[in-house]
């Protein structure tokens, strides 16, 4: 599902990032953690690509960080 040919795997992803990398970290946090994060997007599933305290929260709960890189998680 990763499409990392167009992410930066290296980018430090933490409260107020935002795109498409942070869509990925919310797509694996959903998909791998079963973690909630709201019902915005565009499916209403929290993937919205905007870091923000539910995904700070859910994060935190998974991987005990509040700042990751995709290579990381």
């Amino acid at each position: 599902d990763v499409v990392s040919d167009n992410l930066d795997m290296e980018k430090v992803l933490k409260k107020g990032s935002s795109g498409a990398e942070v869509s990925e970290l919310q797509r694996i946090l959903k998909k791998q953690y079963n973690a909630y994060l709201g019902t915005s997007g565009i499916n209403a599933d929290g993937i919205d690509g905007d870091f923000g305290t539910k995904t700070e929260t859910a994060l935190k709960d998974v991987k005990g960080v509040i700042e990751i890189s995709l290579k990381n998680i």
